[in-house]
């Protein structure tokens, strides 16, 4: 059943998406010396007035800028600055860019290229938009930062969650198939027929047929990193903290079980909670409207509460 109110949201019609001109983001004036001389810059769009606020968007693994293109168009026409970011080694971004920082599939260490991106942007507060596995890297962002650095958190079918969900279950076998993925593909004779079998076997699994053999061998290697054993432990400090969090799910998610989204959204910090009946893994598509609505008064919530304590303070 789940399957089939998923397949008849194709008829459903979508808001008008938008792709902004993407540039490259230097962010070397955040780096030492040594790593200036090898890192890459950031691919990002930035577009919006910035009018309500700022928003920075964080893809899952794979993924890339044009995975908010419906739910950026419907914030950056309300007045947000939507900045979204190509992570490395997707889409146009080099795995070169955390140079300086660490591993690029390490979810801390994209952590901090997020936090050097809101620096080199002199954003004042940007709200925290992530999808998928994004929501890791969002999470350990705001977990790493200063109170106050973020307005908040928006993750929409996020990932991990409190425990193995089926996508990476049973968690050794999975766990197995990506340390051999990067062992192989070490070797420079079995690289490319590798990443060939990968590509299409991740198409296959319902993966986008625009994935790349480069982005299909990283999600092999950003895959050891999901933490998911971290996230009670991560999500308890950030509630602890208080930090607004919203969070969005389906019913029908083919990745997550619905019951796991419903546990991680009971140990994350209090804010809005949308659950959809169908939308898939994808809920920042098909659901952008409503999703984008409910971001604008959850933002505006969120400033008049920091407002008002600033004031008590005072």
């Amino acid at each position: 059943a789940g399957g089939k109110r998923w397949f008849s949201l194709k008829n459903k019609t979508l808001p008008h998406p938008t792709d902004p001109p993407q540039t490259f983001l230097d962010l070397s004036c955040n780096r030492t010396a040594t790593s200036m001389m090898s890192m890459m810059p950031v691919s990002i769009t930035d577009a919006g007035s910035g009018r309500l606020g700022e928003v920075i968007a964080v893809h899952g693994c794979p993924g890339s800028v044009y995975d908010f293109r419906y739910i950026g168009g419907e914030l950056e026409r309300a007045g947000v600055r939507v900045i979204r970011v190509d992570l490395p080694g997707n889409a146009r971004t080099s795995l070169q860019a955390t140079a300086g920082l660490g591993s690029p599939d390490d979810g801390h260490v994209l952590a901090a290229l997020i936090a050097d991106i809101a620096d080199t942007l002199q954003l004042k507060q940007p709200m925290l938009l992530a999808h998928s596995l994004g929501s890791q890297i969002a999470l350990n962002a705001a977990h790493a930062a200063a109170d106050g650095r973020y307005l908040g958190l928006v993750i929409i079918n996020p990932a991990p969650v409190l425990k193995p969900h089926r996508m990476i279950r049973p968690y050794w076998l999975v766990r197995a198939v990506c340390n051999a993925s990067v062992f192989i593909d070490s070797v420079d004779s079995l690289r490319n027929p590798w990443r060939a079998f990968l590509q299409k076997m991740l198409v296959l699994w319902g993966f986008t047929p625009k994935i790349t053999k480069e982005e299909s061998a990283f999600m092999m290697a950003r895959l050891l990193h999901v933490d998911w054993w971290r996230q009670p432990a991560r999500a308890a400090a950030l509630r602890a903290r208080r930090i607004p969090t919203m969070m969005v799910y389906t019913k029908n998610d083919p990745m997550i079980e619905e019951q796991l989204s419903h546990e991680l959204s009971q140990a994350l910090p209090a804010g809005p909670r949308l659950v959809f009946p169908d939308g898939g893994h994808y809920a920042n598509k098909w659901h952008a409207e409503p999703i984008a609505a409910a971001m604008l008064e959850f933002m505006a919530h969120s400033q008049m509460n920091i407002q008002a304590s600033s004031t008590q303070r005072e």
